[in-house]
């Protein structure tokens, strides 16, 4: 019941902070803002989308700290929510973007992702079984 109430309240307050900025600045310039975050936030997402594929790349790319990690996820997010038009969720992406308040969220989050990150282990426990494959028996009029 508290998701749905949070889900529906963010587009209520997006479409009330519309109003309210745009009756303050004028309605061009509100939607040369969200256009603006908008491509911000696209570049966020695509320099970080860069930066994972490099440290996925680097020699030690499977040693990636939880913090690291955590940072990536922040900013993508941030880059996302920029994406999306409005200016709570835009105030939110920059919070996300502030260090100070990214380690804050790790430090009371963390526990709950440090167990789950260490507990992956990098092991899987599985049975399998070796299907070799057979030469296809040929059909009439099937020559191929």
């Amino acid at each position: 019941m508290l998701f749905f109430l949070i889900f529906l309240s963010i587009p209520l307050i997006e479409i009330a902070l519309f109003i309210t900025v745009g009756g303050a600045i004028g309605a061009g310039p509100t939607l040369l803002l969200c256009i603006t975050n908008a491509i911000i936030g696209f570049f966020i997402l695509q320099k970080q989308g860069i930066k994972s594929v490099e440290a996925l790349r680097h020699p030690d790319g499977n040693r990636l700290s939880l913090p690291v990690l955590f940072d990536g996820l922040c900013q993508a997010m941030a880059g996302g929510l920029l994406i999306v038009p409005g200016f709570f969720t835009d105030m939110v992406a920059v919070a996300l973007l502030i260090p100070p308040v990214r380690r804050l969220l790790l430090s009371r989050f963390g526990y709950n992702l440090t167990t789950y990150y260490e507990s992956a282990g990098g092991v899987i426990d599985a049975e399998f079984e070796r299907i070799e494959e057979r030469p296809r028996p040929v059909e009439n009029g099937d020559r191929s």
